[in-house]
């Protein structure tokens, strides 16, 4: 998606560029228009495209670390739940509450998977997976708290064993809690961003069209001119990608 924001930027510094060249011919009434005005929007609008990357890998990074951190958990809270259940003394109680956590940690609190290829999450879908991770934590530190609480519960394995679960836990907390600290500076680059280039009326978007159009109507331009600056693509995410 980023080569489209680019390009946006790209296609309007041509405009700044041709109109430039009009000289005298290009006297629009509306200030947004004006070659004063659409130069520092041109600068603007570049710097904050260009200031995505740069936070965007972080947040990337965090979130790949989490998906890694937490891919062993199932595997090693099932271990866990049949060791539980083979014990002798468990009741039937500890042992329904724990197959009732552990199916929300392997199933309904699993987080959404999401299609790849570099597309930036909305705030809706990052809030959504933000909030599943939380939950799907918190039932695993209340799986492993009902193990600690069960006396019969002393696996041999050292994996499963409370103190490493508990160790295992405090780790995805980090983690989790490192992919919010990383969407913060992304999500503001973002509204930026978004803000200079597709803000209405204010925007670049809009403004490239307005230009465009005040360009058609001057007629003292030759068809050729024109088309310099009306033949120009600008594109527009769907409203709700747009972080504004």
């Amino acid at each position: 998606m980023e080569t489209g924001h680019a390009k946006n930027v790209a296609n309007f510094g041509k405009i700044k560029t041709f109109v430039t060249g009009y000289g005298a011919a290009y006297a629009p009434a509306n200030p947004k228009l004006v070659i004063a005005a659409i130069t520092p929007k041109f600068t603007a609008s570049d710097l904050a495209v260009k200031a995505v990357e740069p936070v965007h890998k972080p947040y990337k990074d965090a979130i790949d670390l989490r998906k890694t951190s937490f891919a062993p958990v199932n595997a090693i809270l099932t271990s866990a739940f049949k060791v539980l259940k083979s014990s002798d003394g468990v009741s039937d109680t500890t042992v329904n509450d724990a197959f009732t956590l552990l199916k929300k940690i392997k199933g309904t609190n699993r987080p959404p998977k999401k299609k790849t290829g570099g597309s930036e999450p909305t705030p809706d879908s990052h809030s959504t997976s933000q909030q599943s991770y939380d939950m799907r934590l918190a039932n695993i530190v209340d799986f492993i708290a009902l193990l600690a609480a069960t006396p019969q519960y002393t696996p041999n394995e050292v994996e499963i064993k409370v103190a490493n679960l508990q160790a295992g836990a405090a780790d995805l907390a980090v983690v989790n809690t490192a992919v919010a600290t990383a969407y913060q500076p992304y999500s503001t680059a973002l509204k930026n961003r978004d803000t200079e280039l597709y803000a209405p009326e204010t925007g670049l978007y809009d403004i490239a069209a307005k230009i465009k159009t005040y360009v058609s109507g001057i007629t003292t331009l030759s068809a050729t001119d024109k088309k310099l600056v009306t033949s120009l693509k600008f594109t527009k995410p769907l409203d709700k990608a747009l972080h504004l």
